[in-house]
C-alpha cells in the first residue's frame, strides 16, 4: 500500500484516484487499509463490494462466526449480546437492523465523509445480496 500511495502522490494529475476493491472474503482488505487510503490521499474515492447477505446469514455470537467480521474491522459495531434476541424477536427486521450497524461501522472505520450503498440482488436460486459501496470525502 505505501508504494501505491507514493506513486499516486507523485503523479502530475494530483491525488485524485478511484480504488475498486472486492471484499468478497472479508479478509483481503481490512477497513483500516481503506481508512489509510482515504486519509493519505486528498481526493481518493473507494468503490468496494461486500457480500452482506452471506455475512448476515451466518452472523452469530460464536468465535468461528465472528472471525469474518473481525477480519475487516467491524466486530465492535455489532451488538453481539443482542443478536440472539433480535433474530428471535425481530424475525422480519433483524437483517435490516444488522445492515444499519454494518453500514455505520464501514463509514466510521474508513473515515469517509460520505457513504453510498447500492444493493445488488442476483436473480435465481441464490438470494444473498451484495453491497456496492461508494466512499468519498
Amino acid at each position: 500500500m505505501p508504494g501505491i500511495i507514493q506513486k499516486i502522490k507523485a503523479r502530475k494529475g494530483g491525488e485524485r484516484v478511484l480504488f475498486v476493491l472486492d471484499q468478497y472474503c472479508y479478509k483481503d482488505i481490512p477497513l483500516k487499509q481503506v481508512a489509510h487510503i482515504m486519509s493519505a490521499l486528498k481526493a481518493a474515492e473507494v468503490i468496494m463490494t461486500l457480500n452482506v447477505g452471506n455475512l448476515t446469514t451466518y452472523l452469530s455470537n460464536r468465535a468461528s462466526n465472528r472471525k469474518a467480521v473481525q477480519n475487516i474491522g467491524l466486530d465492535t459495531y455489532i451488538p453481539w449480546d443482542e443478536l440472539k434476541y433480535l433474530k428471535a424477536e425481530q424475525k422480519r427486521e433483524w437483517r435490516r437492523i444488522m445492515q444499519r450497524y454494518l453500514a455505520h461501522g464501514i463509514k466510521c472505520e474508513t473515515g469517509a465523509k460520505f457513504i453510498t450503498l447500492f444493493f445488488v440482488k442476483p436473480f435465481g436460486e441464490n438470494t444473498w445480496s451484495y453491497w456496492l459501496i461508494h466512499l468519498n470525502e
